[in-house]
């Protein structure tokens, strides 16, 4: 575990201090203002559930029911669900998210658990820190329907 989490600060530091190749800037999540996540899980064999979770490659914990209000899961549950991103951000802004940052699932760790690269998975924590919107349950998962 000190192993995962040592590799996951040096994610860290590395994504802050990398320059965007893009656009020549730094990624910051507050230029932004991001309020929202959606994880596209499209490609895997990923299953709505009462509790969702998001992890980073490297292991580290990036959403689960202990970073949610207690309030949020029981009047709203822990996010929305989605066949298309397009339906993810109109069921978010029924939360009141105008611009929620939008993240490609890299696999999962079961049909319930999502994993997110570790690129991803900072930038994630980053964007909440400024906004808050993990412990809002501000978050929807796009999904394929069997």
């Amino acid at each position: 575990m000190a192993k995962r989490l040592f590799l996951f600060i040096v994610t860290l530091l590395i994504v802050l201090s990398v320059v965007n190749c893009e656009k020549r800037q730094p990624f910051s999540a507050k230029q932004a203002d991001f309020d929202g996540l959606i994880v596209n899980a499209v490609e895997q064999d990923f299953q709505p559930a009462l509790i969702n979770k998001i992890f980073s490659l490297s292991g580290y914990s990036i959403y689960d029911d202990s970073k949610i209000k207690k309030k949020v899961i029981f009047e709203r549950g822990c996010g929305e669900y989605a066949l298309s991103i397009d339906e993810a951000k109109n069921k978010l802004s029924l939360r009141g998210v105008k611009n929620p940052f939008i993240v490609k699932a890299a696999g999962i760790v079961s049909p319930k658990d999502i994993l997110v690269s570790d690129v991803d998975a900072v930038k994630i924590l980053v964007a909440d820190k400024n906004a808050g919107f993990l412990a809002d349950a501000q978050v929807a998962f796009v999904y394929k329907k069997k």
